[in-house]
């Protein structure tokens, strides 16, 4: 036997009563009223799940839901037979059909980003809607588009030059991939890195083979490369090997030009001195050329 509590005077009695002892209320009205409940809210549910049903079947076989269905999955040619047959000639096929464009292009263009889409395959949904939907401003779309095919055409070129361990153009290539490019900006970024430090590598080692007899031209390239590629100098190794390669060349090169520029000065013949000068400014290290071209114009001028 257990208790329960009468739900109308809160009095407790044994489930073998019928009725509560305190205010004789009927136990059988509580089943009646929970059945009647439930099978109220089962009638409810039925009908939700009824209306949902009929709902969802004519949202599937809505025209306008077959025609972006079509689309998406670049049945364009069935798209083209929905839209002649079914969209067209309605309004609120047409605008429905309108709006789930909008929709879908954004996503159209992240697929060919991320690489889940072919670029032709998008251009083909492109002239379906330009054709179709003139209405719809596909201007960015089409920008955007264009940049992540270019993009990944670089990235690819870019690859391939690696490979061959062209560092230079690779780093050009990985440099012209854009953030639009979700499926390669990324790893662009981290080979960019890559190779910068390969190319850093190639240049310290070059530096330090430089040979004696040819100090004067080789100087010149590394120079050259160095200045147009400015980042080089973040390298320590590199900085510090170019600034040893600096010094070797004003001890054996600049100095034994300065020393003639003043045995001319000394002899007033400032045109020569001033040729001299001319002639090796590639040698150029630290601007001691180019001052010392201007004190010889000044003391040509003072004579």
């Amino acid at each position: 036997m257990t208790i329960k509590k009468c739900p109308k005077c809160g009095k407790e009695f044994s489930d073998m009563a019928k009725s509560c002892p305190n205010c004789s209320y009927s136990m059988k009205k509580t089943g009646k009223f929970l059945k009647s409940k439930v099978l109220f809210l089962l009638c409810i549910f039925a009908i939700l799940l009824i209306s949902s049903s009929v709902y969802l079947i004519y949202y599937l076989n809505r025209p306008s839901y077959k025609l972006i269905k079509a689309i998406k999955s670049g049945e364009l040619i069935t798209a083209q037979t929905i839209y002649d047959e079914s969209v067209k000639k309605y309004n609120d096929q047409l605008d429905q059909t309108y709006d789930g464009i909008l929709e879908y292009l954004p996503e159209l263009v992240s697929g060919l980003a991320k690489g889940d889409s072919d670029y032709y395959d998008v251009k083909e949904i492109i002239g379906f809607v330009q054709k179709n939907f003139p209405e719809v401003d596909l201007t960015t779309y089409e920008e955007n588009i264009s940049k992540i095919n270019i993009s990944k055409a670089y990235f690819h070129i870019a690859e391939e030059q690696n490979e061959k361990k062209e560092f230079l153009k690779a780093i050009e290539g990985y440099e012209n991939v854009c953030e639009l490019d979700s499926e390669y900006y990324k790893r662009a970024q981290e080979n960019i890195i890559e190779c910068r430090k390969k190319y850093a590598n190639e240049i310290f080692k070059k530096i330090n083979s430089v040979a004696e007899d040819n100090l004067k031209n080789e100087y010149i390239q590394i120079s050259e490369e160095i200045n147009s590629q400015s980042w080089l100098l973040d390298n320590e190794e590199v900085s510090n090997a170019f600034n040893a390669l600096k010094l070797r060349v004003k001890a054996e090169v600049i100095q034994p030009i300065l020393d003639k520029v003043d045995k001319y000065t000394e002899r007033s013949e400032y045109g020569k001195a001033i040729g001299l000068l001319y002639q090796n400014m590639k040698y150029e290290v630290d601007n001691i050329l180019s001052n010392k071209m201007a004190v010889v114009k000044q003391q040509r001028i003072s004579d």
